[in-house]
């Protein structure tokens, strides 16, 4: 294969910021009309709204009420209500959940409420000045395509988010430890990848460098990538690569094994929990909106955000998503990427349909900067970080084509039905890369052999279902029927070793050249089909809620069969979940959720590589307590999670190696601590163990890549004498992690800091101007990293990040 034949523009960088510039700069095609809102009924309806922050009894009320009900999530912020219990009209209902907090509710002309100050009420004591956030809708429809829960004070979190096939649900309504960090989060901190964003939060860690071209983490230790990822709720759409986070509204996640709520993973992702991806959709307000931004050492990035709805009736929506890359990151690695992702969707009275499509063409070399620590050898010294050890003419590029077909029916009052069919094709033309081998106690790593490893991956996914309240007695139920259709398959599957003409003997500290055994092409390989994988599941799930909705308890089942030859297995795994509301914004929860996945399959470069293991079942227990005070949330959750697990061995086979038992606690806050002061983070400790093992050699012993003590925290304030200015700082710990079963092998604790400085301000007529700096790893400090598994990795070194962003 010529060695240009399947290169990018010269420069795509600015190729697509100048597309982007001029799609900005087009008149709209059509005024949006004014939203209209449902018209507020006059009828009387049942009330049982128990006493708590406002905010969520808003919420509730509008739900109950079926009235839009419009507000600043700053009107709210710190007040709370006694309650509200009766049958009444739905307008002397608001009026008396707002009794004695200072606000009033205005009719709109065309249906619903807005709420406001009332004339002569005095300001809540702590709500002066408080800083005007965008107006959010609360809305009782049935859930549709980019209606979202509204972002939580602060604006880094949503208020809720999904709960696999139960729909979207509120945080603290929720049995599970779950989140959803905003898109203004992800801009805020400049992030690029999933990778960046889990910084945030204390029980995941990424486990390769942070230059790698694939987002890989562990969630309560247990590792997932980014082809379990889920989009928009249903998983396969993704390719074995990093993802442009900043295509999505949300970014989910749900902790723990979800297999009964969100389905089978094919690539094990439900044990420690998953991710999903909620893509961006129309909305009623126009969107403009254009970044760019330059990383150490010479990555330049563009991005853009431009969404409208059309017609009368505003039926229409198109919201288009475009990143671009070029360049070196602080390494040296190369870094090409071309993504565009589209939302087109129609919104009738009773049906919505939507088409989400993206094409991602990315192209990185060398590839990953991560290390197979050779047996019984020392953990040697860190490298220097600017320099990736791995051969330059090392290259993939891969290309992948997406698509996902959504309907919703409201076919009955309080009654949906939806069905999604998507489909992903991923198919590098070049993935070449040195053979792993082991790296010894002082650095040194030989190389042998190269390999070049091609194949088509054709996924294709249906999720139908239907979802509906009702009322049984004095009991509320929220029921869902679903069934998830999976299959995944490598196509034209052409593997190649190449023997080097002679073995390089090379280190970490100052890497030796290794001559390219693909400079005349890559020989000819004939291709070959792997069975298919089918992952299919049935599920039901149904919450109650009892004691005037004080507890929320969940029971949900789903038959799943994972089958590929030779191998055919199937289970029925429940989920059973309770929330009970003690009052003042307490709630505590429990769950136990069983999960069937997929097994591992054997990593690139191990004597078995491509072998896939047996399926396994992982299995959870998890308490938890959550405290709602409006403006900020804390969470605190136990968590006991045992699955089957696997890793190279000393002989370089990929193998199941008994059982591992996570357990932990997770102490997490978010919100807005303070005026202008917002919190993101926590502290979380974690005990993994094996049992179980060959001859009971590792039984007792640490499991692999997951330190006992993490932690995370997030600052961000607006400095009160200049407004528009924000500083952000963050700081992280990770304690030591060991790299074998034996114990002997450990990776030291490290410690990181982050600091940055955001500055928004009009520059114009409709404009808004946010420019964002942020320095990494202040002071500069080298470490391996460790996370679920057992490769080492070194940490970036201190790195700057720019970016300026236009919103007109």
């Amino acid at each position: 294969m010529p060695r240009n034949e399947h290169r990018f523009p010269s420069h795509p960088t600015a190729a697509a910021l100048a597309c982007v510039l001029a799609l900005a700069g087009l008149p709209a095609l059509a005024q949006p009309a004014a939203a209209t809102a449902p018209p507020a009924s006059a009828d009387n309806r049942s009330f049982s709204i128990p006493a708590g922050p406002l905010g969520s009894a808003l919420d509730r009320f509008a739900r109950t009420a079926g009235v839009n009900l419009s507000y600043e999530p700053a009107l709210v912020a710190g007040l709370a209500t006694p309650g509200l219990s009766g049958t009444m009209p739905v307008g002397a209902a608001l009026s008396r959940l707002l009794a004695g907090t200072g606000l009033e509710a205005l009719a709109q002309p065309g249906g619903g409420y807005s709420l406001r100050r009332a004339a002569a009420a005095a300001v809540p004591a702590g709500a002066e000045g408080a800083a005007t956030l965008p107006a959010v809708r609360v809305t009782a429809a049935q859930e549709r395509p980019g209606d979202l829960p509204p972002v939580y004070a602060g604006g880094q979190v949503a208020r809720g988010s999904r709960t696999g096939m139960l729909g979207n649900s509120d945080v603290f309504e929720t049995p599970f430890n779950t989140k959803a960090w905003s898109s203004e989060l992800v801009r805020n901190q400049g992030a690029r990848t999933v990778n960046d964003m889990v910084a945030n939060d204390p029980s995941i860690r990424t486990s390769l460098s942070a230059t790698s071209p694939l987002d890989q983490s562990s969630i309560r230790g247990f590792l997932g990538n980014s082809d379990a990822y889920l989009f928009d709720g249903v998983e396969g759409l993704f390719a074995y690569s990093s993802v442009p986070v900043r295509h999505y509204e949300r970014l989910e996640v749900l902790k723990g094994p979800a297999g009964g709520l969100v389905g089978a993973s094919g690539y094990g992702a439900t044990v420690g929990g998953s991710f999903n991806l909620v893509p961006k959709r129309a909305t009623d307000a126009p969107v403009r909106s254009v970044s760019i931004l330059a990383l150490d050492k010479s990555l330049l990035g563009a991005h853009a955000d431009i969404g409208q709805r059309f017609g009368v009736d505003q039926q229409l929506g198109a919201r288009l998503n475009l990143s671009a890359e070029d360049g070196k990151l602080y390494d040296g690695a190369q870094r090409r990427l071309i993504a565009p992702q589209v939302a087109l969707d129609y919104r009738g009275e009773k049906v919505r349909v939507v088409l989400d499509a993206g094409i991602t063409r990315r192209e990185s070399s060398p590839l990953f900067g991560h290390w197979l620590l050779q047996a019984g050898a020392a953990v040697p010294a860190v490298p220097d970080p600017h320099v990736h050890a791995k051969p330059s003419w090392e290259k993939m590029d891969l290309r992948q084509t997406y698509g996902l077909l959504s309907a919703e029916w409201d076919f009955a009052s309080g009654w949906t039905a939806h069905a999604r069919h998507g489909r992903m094709r991923e198919a590098p033309p070049v993935r070449q890369y040195v053979d792993q081998t082991t790296l010894n106690g002082a650095g040194e790593v030989r190389y042998t052999s190269a390999s070049s490893l091609l194949w088509t991956q054709a996924n294709q996914v249906t999720d139908l279902g239907v979802r509906g309240e009702f009322q049984w007695g004095s009991v509320r139920h929220k029921l869902a029927v679903g069934t998830v259709l999976q299959r995944q398959q490598l196509q034209n599957l052409r593997s190649i070793s190449v023997p080097l003409a002679a073995p390089v003997v090379s280190n970490i500290y100052q890497p030796l050249s290794v001559p390219d055994p693909f400079a005349n092409g890559i020989p000819p390989v004939v291709g070959v089909d792997s069975p298919a994988l089918h992952l299919d599941s049935l599920a039901v799930a149904d919450t109650l809620a009892l004691l005037d909705e004080r507890l929320l308890l969940t029971l949900a089942a789903r038959h799943q069969r994972i089958e590929k030859a030779p191998y055919r297995q199937s289970r029925i795994t429940p989920t059973v979940a309770a929330l009970y509301k003690l009052g003042g914004g307490v709630s505590l929860y429990g769950n136990y959720a069983e999960a069937l996945a997929q097994g591992a399959i054997a990593p690139a470069g191990s004597a078995n590589a491509g072998e896939q293991l047996e399926p396994y079942l992982s299995k959870q227990h998890e308490l938890g307590l959550k405290w709602d005070q409006g403006s900020y949330g804390v969470t605190l959750a136990y968590f006991n999670i045992r699955r089957a697990t696997a890793f190279v061995d000393g002989s370089n086979v990929f193998r199941a190696a008994g059982l591992q038992r996570n357990k932990g606690v997770e102490l997490e806050t978010f919100g807005e601590l303070a005026r202008g002061l917002r919190l993101l983070g926590g502290v979380a400790w974690t005990d993994g163990r094996m049992a179980r093992t060959a001859g009971g050699t590792a039984d007792g012993k640490k499991a692999i890549g997951v330190p006992e003590l993490t932690a995370n925290l997030g600052a961000e304030y607006d400095l009160p004498a200049v407004p528009g200015l924000t500083l952000t700082g963050r700081y992280l710990h990770t304690g030591s992690a060991y790299v074998d079963l034996a114990n002997t092998q450990r990776v030291p604790a490290w410690n990181r800091v982050d600091v940055g400085v955001r500055y928004r301000t009009a520059v114009g007529d409709g404009t808004t101007m946010t420019l964002q700096a942020g320095i990494t790893n202040l002071a500069d400090k080298a470490y391996w990293t460790i996370a679920g598994r057992n490769f080492i990795a070194v940490a970036p070194p201190r790195t700057w990040q720019v970016s300026a962003s236009f919103d007109f």
